[in-house]
């Protein structure tokens, strides 16, 4: 009976879910946009808007992405560009950028890498408060810290300040760091969680540490600083394929 209703609220979830997805890129097309108010799309901005709705429809969930595409060559937009760059802690001078749910990808060639994983990977991540995936390989204990970021995470940066600024150089190495848009580390991620028994609707920041998987920059530095200390040992259980 739990583990259906846990799938009934996970299934509801998925199925109200949205993402969103905000480009900024620069087009300095001339012409009637000088006058910041151009009777049609500049030409390179209609490529990119027709290249990355149909990396959204490939998907087949277009339905649940709200897109929008700004050019900064506009006040308005440039405005925008740097408020939500500032809020998300990431500075760049490549063009296009996009933020997706708040991670951020940066230039055509990684937008078009990664764009795709990223947005089926923000929609089904309540799959991993689901009880359905078995432990991949055994574990061993080491002494080190796991850690799950991303790029253009607000929270993964200001863990990322806290640990340069308060953790001493000798135990800075113990960080293991994974960014879990890349490569195989989302399932990477998942695989921790069943070692862990943890159920967590939120990815990053996470660490695993000892017995505890702690998720958000709040909790993790609150631990870090009651228990991390330059003589401290981890017995952190790893998975035995991992290299370190």
């Amino acid at each position: 009976m739990v583990f259906a209703l846990i799938l009934i609220v996970n299934f509801l979830s998925l199925a109200y879910k949205k993402v969103t997805i905000t480009c900024y890129l620069f087009d300095p097309c001339g012409g009637c946009s000088v006058e910041e108010n151009p009777c049609k799309a500049c030409e390179t901005e209609t490529l990119y808007r027709n290249k990355y709705l149909g990396i959204i429809d490939s998907t087949g969930l277009a339905q649940r992405v709200d897109f929008r595409l700004y050019n900064t060559l506009y006040d308005k937009n440039l405005k925008a560009y740097q408020t939500d760059m500032q809020r998300l802690g990431f500075s760049s001078d490549i063009m296009p950028v996009m933020s997706i749910n708040g991670i951020v990808l940066e230039g055509d060639k990684e937008i078009s890498e990664r764009m795709e994983a990223v947005i089926k990977d923000t929609l089904f991540l309540p799959s991993l408060m689901l009880p359905n995936k078995e432990k991949k390989g055994e574990t061993e204990i080491k002494d080190i810290i796991i850690l799950f970021k991303t790029t253009g995470c607000e929270d993964c940066n200001e863990l990322e300040n806290f640990i340069n600024e308060t953790i001493p150089e000798s135990l800075k190495n113990k960080f293991i760091e994974f960014d879990i848009t890349e490569d195989n580390n989302y399932e990477r991620f998942r695989d921790y969680c069943v070692v862990y028994d943890a159920n967590t609707e939120y990815l990053v920041p996470a660490i695993f540490v000892n017995e505890h998987c702690l998720v958000g920059s709040d909790q993790i530095e609150e631990y870090i600083i009651s228990n991390v200390k330059e003589t401290t040992e981890f017995y952190t259980k790893v998975l035995t394929d991992e290299l370190y």
